[in-house]
């Protein structure tokens, strides 16, 4: 059995993300980056909350001796997530999107009332996770660098393949008429950021 890369993406947004009387509120931002703790810890929940059922389900599914391979976004141990590329990215993105509410071209309730279903796991997170649903166990894990092969890709590269990731979610949310706009001014921080 075989899940490639696909279990970052989580079944929902934490609903405490969107009360506004919550410590969760994530006013202002669209992911849990340079969030508050609680913000964290409510996507951390929902991710173990998926993840179990997805393991008891594999767990059902696999045959005597079988094998699953997995492939998720993983954190360094003691690496933010605030501190990696993607996570850098989607704090510009919202940076970029609280700019136009700030220029009246969306309203900022739209923003506060999206956040990104994208979690990245823990190695030591991941590992506790199968040893709780008890089926299965972990022959080999381990965290792959993705600088190893790195080729040299330019900013405005680098936002086309996220925005080519990101825009259905974005146009679902925002509408579809001012994509160009966030991606442009996404490409815009990104090279600031970089120099």
């Amino acid at each position: 059995m075989f899940s490639p890369h696909a279990l970052h993406w989580l079944s929902k947004v934490p609903e405490e993300l969107l009360d506004k009387n919550s410590p969760a509120w994530n006013r202002g931002r669209i992911h849990y980056t340079s969030g508050p703790e609680e913000v964290s810890h409510a996507y951390a929940a929902q991710f173990e909350h998926d993840m179990e059922i997805f393991l008891s389900a594999r767990a059902k599914e696999l045959v005597f001796g079988g094998m699953i391979v997995l492939l998720i976004p993983a954190l360094p141990t003691g690496i933010p997530t605030s501190h990696i590329p993607i996570g850098i990215m989607f704090d510009l993105l919202g940076s970029s999107l609280m700019d136009m509410a700030k220029e009246g071209l969306i309203s900022e309730v739209e923003v506060d009332s999206f956040n990104l279903p994208i979690y990245a796991t823990s190695l030591e997170q991941m590992t506790s996770l199968v040893e709780r649903n008890g089926y299965l166990i972990i022959e080999r894990m381990e965290l792959m660098d993705p600088t190893s092969k790195h080729v040299a890709v330019s900013g405005k590269d680098y936002t086309m393949n996220f925005r080519a990731g990101m825009e259905g979610i974005f146009g679902e949310h925002f509408g579809s008429g001012i994509i160009d706009e966030v991606f442009d001014r996404l490409y815009k921080k990104t090279t600031e950021f970089s120099h």
